[in-house]
């Protein structure tokens, strides 16, 4: 269960971050006399970030926070399968490995068991001996150094390396450091874990690194868009918040891009990121803003009794999107070829003569209720949505095209039977080119849906599909008067009715893809490269 903290933080919109509310004043005054933000994206940054990518400090109302202390948790997050995406839920299943590393200074020189394999001296027989120690150090390579208990006077340091003990007891971990974390959107309450696993990577004097990898497999809800059905993209995204505020640990990914193992049989990687093979974003942000719980000072008093801090503090997010779009093949088959059949045999009607009303009049509604018939079986297939897909458009405009086919019939039926036999030789004449100008018109818009289908020029952009979902990855705000542009502020790029500090103008917010910035805003370990000890492990093994 989260916190009462952490619930109004996940209400926040989820990226976008400067050090507190100043600085960003600041760099807004700044923008004025930098290029257009819009046009070169590169010049894009965050405020208040060390070359790290940890944020320093952050201001709230009571004073400034210090972030100094706070430990570096590296992040990695392998998707290996999506399994499904559901449109009608508006939710997706996946398989993904989450990866944490990070260095706790207080976990060193623990109590442990150790099993060693020993050598009886007369019958030469190897043995296991489990004893009680206190681990020193733990070298990458396995090689131990210890003290065995009880302690000695004059320290008595002993050394095992990884061939001449078979286990070592890991540090009772309830007990130390562990980065708290919760998905925002997962569906599923229970969470589903497949494996975890927590183990120490090595320890020394100043510390141990430790290793922390869980594989789930769960549901997660998202948005999804469906105006180009189905030639629609979708982004499947995995929202991750720490559940301890900065000052206490912030996030680091390892990488920000990651490969997508598998995909569900209607879906398929996108070929145009730039990045062939790799479809999926991994970047962090914070919050830009401090919130203050909406309680009077009544409550405040209550909440001070009970044990509960009345301050909401920022904390460390991680989003991973997942870039996928439907393959269109199952729909053109299934829906476009099969329903274009059904119109094609409806123009046989033509070849019943006009004084015979009756009869064509009562095939074309068959073919109609064909039609009908046929939207009713795949009506499963078909996304329910308040608007109108590009499948429900084609299949509105075939419903129409056996509309108009009886209307025709109708209006030269009443015309030949109110006429004489020179008019009705016209009234022939104008079937046969009525009949022929609809096949045609029919044939072309065909081949027309056909063609956009196949070459999926229908298919919306990436900065698109990112503006309508509104995905965060590097939001800019430009005013539409004085044209300033400057990074949107995660607490605010939601906001309606947005208006320039300067001028008051109207401001529109502009999301950037991969494609526009691929570097994220707050940087990957691999973008700006190692700093120390652990990353420097972490770039060569992780």
């Amino acid at each position: 269960m989260m916190s009462q903290e952490g619930n109004a933080t996940c209400c926040l919109p989820l990226f976008a971050s400067s050090s507190s509310e100043s600085d960003s004043e600041e760099k807004e005054d700044s923008a004025e006399d930098v290029v257009d933000l819009c046009k070169d994206p590169s010049r894009c940054r965050v405020d208040g970030l060390l070359d790290s990518g940890m944020l320093k400090e952050y201001t709230t109302s009571s004073g400034t926070v210090d972030c100094s202390k706070a430990i570096p948790v590296y992040v990695d997050v392998s998707p290996q399968e999506l399994k499904s995406l559901d449109d009608g839920k508006e939710e997706f299943a996946v398989v993904f490995v989450l990866k944490f590393w990070w260095l706790d200074r207080k976990l060193k020189d623990f109590q442990s068991k150790l099993t060693l394999e020993k050598e009886d001296e007369t019958s030469g027989r190897v043995y296991l001996q489990e004893i009680d120690v206190v681990v020193r150090s733990l070298d990458k390579d396995g090689t131990l150094q210890y003290e065995e208990l009880p302690l000695q006077q004059v320290p008595r340091v002993l050394k095992a390396t990884k061939d001449m003990y078979t286990y070592l007891e890991p540090p009772k971990w309830e007990h130390h450091f562990f980065p708290d974390f919760s998905f925002i959107n997962q569906e599923t309450t229970d969470e589903q874990v497949k494996t975890k696993v927590q183990q120490l990577v090595w320890c020394d004097k100043d510390g141990a690194l430790v290793h922390y990898k869980a594989k789930y497999d769960t549901i997660f809800q998202e948005f999804v868009e469906l105006h180009a059905f189905p030639l629609d993209r979708q982004l499947c995204r995995i929202k991750l918040t720490a559940e301890m505020g900065l000052d206490q640990f912030q996030f680091i990914t390892l990488n920000s891009n990651r490969k997508l193992a598998r995909l569900c049989d209607m879906w398929e990687m996108p070929e145009d990121l730039g990045r062939p093979g790799w479809p999926c974003t991994v970047y962090v942000r914070h919050p830009d803003t401090c919130l203050q719980d909406p309680v009077t000072p009544r409550s405040v008093d209550e909440k001070v009794q009970q044990g509960h801090s009345t301050k909401v503090t920022q904390r460390s997010l991680v989003n991973v999107v997942l870039h996928v779009q439907r393959k269109p093949s199952f729909f053109v088959h299934s829906i476009l070829l099969m329903v274009s059949l059904v119109n094609a045999i409806s123009l046989c009607a033509f070849a019943l003569k006009v004084d015979d009303a009756g009869s064509r009049l009562g095939y074309l509604s068959t073919c109609f209720l064909a039609v009908l018939a046929y939207r009713y079986i795949i009506n499963d297939s078909l996304p329910k949505k308040s608007y109108m897909t590009a499948a429900d458009w084609f299949i509105t405009l075939a419903s129409f095209y056996q509309t108009w086919l009886c209307f025709e019939t109708a209006f030269l039926a009443f015309w030949w039977s109110h006429s004489d036999e020179n008019i009705q030789r016209t009234i022939e004449i104008c079937d046969w080119a009525l009949g022929s100008f609809t096949f045609i018109a029919w044939l072309l818009f065909i081949l027309f849906y056909w063609y956009q289908w196949r070459i999926s020029t229908w298919r919306p952009s990436w900065q698109e599909v990112y503006q309508k979902n509104q995905e965060p990855y590097c939001p800019l705000e430009k005013c539409d008067s004085c044209q300033r542009s400057w990074l949107a502020k995660q607490s605010a790029h939601l906001r309606q009715n947005k208006t320039c500090p300067k001028c008051q103008g109207r401001v529109q917010t502009t999301y950037l893809t991969p494609l526009d910035r691929e570097k994220p805003l707050i940087p990957s370990l691999r973008n700006r490269g190692f700093g120390n000890e652990v990353e420097s492990y972490l770039l060569e093994f992780g």
